[in-house]
């Protein structure tokens, strides 16, 4: 979680999960090579994850007139999860001008899960809306195969290739859920809603796809490519519902709720390039791509057949100048598409939290994104001098948005796609919506001080991304557009010195001001600053010995009540290098000494912005061996071995999800 030591092996392994978790992990990895001409590899990993996560967490809906919808909630979830995982590579040099790579992968998972929440919801400060406790259990499993055949030949001329890559997956996920609501609404009469839901869902999905690819040289400096990608997914989503029936005193069959759903989605798309290298230090790509796609939803419980087809457009630049490695500029765009999920697509309703349904829209179109980014650097052998500025965007067209309607009033309300919306609750639908859009801008400068025997870097950001959604509250009488704008500001200073032969001080300042701006509640804003310092001093004596502290003062503000902390974060290490040419190093430390780590985090949305205190792991200790096999090539292992060392991660973070 928010911890430090283990984020590293988490997100390796298996997935990186806020809460407090028990990991059981091991592994093989095989390299060989089978004959002058077969290289061969392969791995298995097995993981078993036992994850503790609590979180107290504070929401605000924005509503178009001046008041708000606010939910405070207490929740609780334990996940166990088990995983295999094998992958395989084999490639075959066939002759001098023919190879074939293959490379096959599969991973199994088995998961049982339990969440649970208590929540209120009121409007303004004061007026309640509706309570809740609410309870999931799920037990499931599922598989992923993916395998990938690359053939390549090379012509006798130079330049002139041919590859074909066949492409194919599958996946399966069943599931077994109890979803136990218990709901109590206020005014103009107090009352309570029991629902009790069983719901057995599995999703597969099947993919195959096929690239060709032809490239030929066009005098001494350039190149054209012409490929032809075909690409068949298809997916489908069968959820079955029982209901408890408190008059007869059993399960009955819901209708409404189950549902058996197909989509596939198929595309042809044609692209032609051209690469040219000007001189040693210029070089441009240029392309252009036309792709034709449909899409196809089957509701065979509604008997409701759609289809959809797109032709797109695919252009592509990038230009770059190297001048000896010292400097470097590189400029590109891109254009590209995005499909609905079949989650997005199912036009079915979720029974997880009856007063927070969610149902899918099977008229959805496809995204298209255009992405662009520059970026210059430059440093100087002589004065170890150095520069990086740069600048990255996008903006989506027919970006999958949230049609999101909230219920502020104190009767059972509609949403616009006929879900029953209760007191307090909310809907969310899915369209296709303009108006996205996300531009960040850094700088970096950094110079030696010779008299501090250190170097200093200052880094800038600046960044506003811009989301889009529908909303309406029950007491609207039409949806409007809403845009929240998040603009953010940060500075970072860093110096490293080297004040003796075997000791470093590391010092640093980061401070984020966030700016957030929406159009349904413009008066509100939401307004907050993060400053995190942090001080590493690091001695390493003639003898191994090596002795390590990290300092951080981390401090919030501007957040809900009780979301504003200031938070100090001790770690402490002593290691012992062993073994010839320091080989072995064996380590203890020493994690949140002052039992004071945290989780903060707050969630940014078009329709609500959220804080959250999630539990952490706090004061632990870990001993650890690590042993460098030198032996090996020395680009094959370092990146392997460096997962395991724990890299120090943030013990508080706080994150803007747009």
């Amino acid at each position: 979680g928010g911890g430090r030591g283990m984020g590293m092996i988490s997100n390796f392994i298996g997935g990186n999960q806020p809460g407090i978790a028990r990991t059981l992990a091991g592994g093989l990895n095989y390299n060989d090579a089978w004959s002058r001409n077969t290289a061969v590899s392969g791995s298995y990993f097995y993981n078993n994850m036992n994850i503790l996560n609590g979180s107290d967490r504070y929401r605000e809906f924005f509503l178009k007139n001046d008041s708000s919808l606010f939910t405070s909630s207490r929740n609780e979830s334990r996940n166990k999860n088990q995983n295999h995982r094998f992958n395989f590579e084999i490639d075959q040099r066939l002759d001098s001008f023919n190879s074939i790579l293959i490379r096959p992968a599969f991973s199994f998972q088995d998961n049982t899960s339990f969440s649970g929440s208590i929540s209120r919801t009121t409007k303004g400060k004061t007026i309640n809306r509706n309570a809740q406790d609410l309870s999931n259990y799920s037990d499931g499993n599922g598989y992923t195969f993916n395998n990938s055949v690359l053939f390549r030949h090379r012509f006798g001329r130079k330049g002139r290739t041919f590859s074909l890559n066949l492409t194919q997956s599958l996946n399966n996920n069943s599931s077994d859920r109890r979803s136990l609501n218990y709901n109590t609404f206020y005014a103009p009469v107090n009352f309570t809603d029991t629902s009790d839901y069983i719901t057995a869902q599995e999703r597969s999905g099947k993919t195959f796809g096929a690239t060709a690819s032809y490239t030929e040289p066009i005098g001494k400096r350039s190149q054209m490519e012409l490929s032809y990608n075909y690409n068949n997914n298809r997916n489908n989503s069968d959820q079955d519902v029982v209901s408890y029936d408190q008059a007869s005193g059993k399960y009955v069959q819901d209708d409404t709720l189950s549902n058996e759903f197909y989509n596939t989605s198929i595309s042809h798309r044609v692209t032609a390039s051209v690469r040219q290298q000007i001189n040693k230090d210029w070089n441009w790509v240029a392309g252009i791509g036309i792709q034709h796609s449909e899409l196809t939803s089957d509701n065979r419980s509604r008997k409701q057949y759609f289809t959809q087809s797109f032709d797109n457009f695919f252009p592509t630049v990038s230009i770059q100048y190297s001048k000896n490695r010292a400097r470097n500029i590189r400029i590109n765009y891109r254009g590209s598409t995005r499909q609905p999920a079949i989650t997005q697509l199912q036009d079915v309703i979720d029974p997880t939290n009856t007063l927070s349904t969610r149902r899918g829209n099977a008229a959805l179109d496809q995204e298209f994104v255009h992405s662009f980014n520059l970026m210059y650097a430059s440093f100087d052998i002589f004065t170890f001098k150095n520069f990086f500025a740069g600048i990255n965007g996008g903006f989506t067209s027919n970006k999958i948005s949230n049609y999101v309607t909230t219920n502020s009033t104190t009767m059972p309300g509609l949403s616009d796609d006929g879900v029953p919306v209760a007191p307090g609750g909310q809907h969310t639908t899915y369209t296709n919506l303009d108006g996205a859009f996300n531009f960040a801008t850094f700088m970096n400068i950094g110079f030696p001080v010779k008299k501090l025997k250190g170097n200093l870097n200052l880094t800038s950001t600046v960044a506003l991304n811009r989301d889009v959604s529908m909303v309406r509250d029950i007491s609207e009488a039409s949806p409007s557009t809403a845009y929240t704008r998040n603009y953010v500001f940060a500075e970072r200073v860093s110096f490293n010195m080297n004040i003796r032969e075997r000791f470093d001080l590391n010092l640093s300042g980061t401070s984020t001001y966030s700016m957030v701006k929406n159009s349904r509640q413009p008066r509100l804003d939401a307004d907050y600053f993060t400053q995190m310092i942090s001080l590493e001093p690091t001695y390493s004596s003639k003898k191994g010995w090596i002795f390590a502290l990290d300092f951080d003062y981390n401090f919030y503000r501007g957040q809900s009540e009780g979301y504003n902390q200031e938070i100090p974060l001790l770690n402490a290490s002593i290691a012992k290098q062993l073994f010839k040419n320091k080989a072995g190093e064996l380590k203890i430390q020493a994690f949140d000494l002052l039992n004071q780590n945290q989780s903060i985090t707050r969630t940014v949305e078009t329709n609500y912005v959220e804080d959250a205190n999630t539990r952490v792991l706090q004061r632990y200790f870990m001993v650890s061996f690590t042993y460098h096999l030198r032996k090996f090539g020395q680009n094959t292992m370092p990146g392997f071995f460096n997962i395991f060392r724990g890299a120090p991660m943030p013990g508080t973070q706080v994150k803007v999800v747009n």
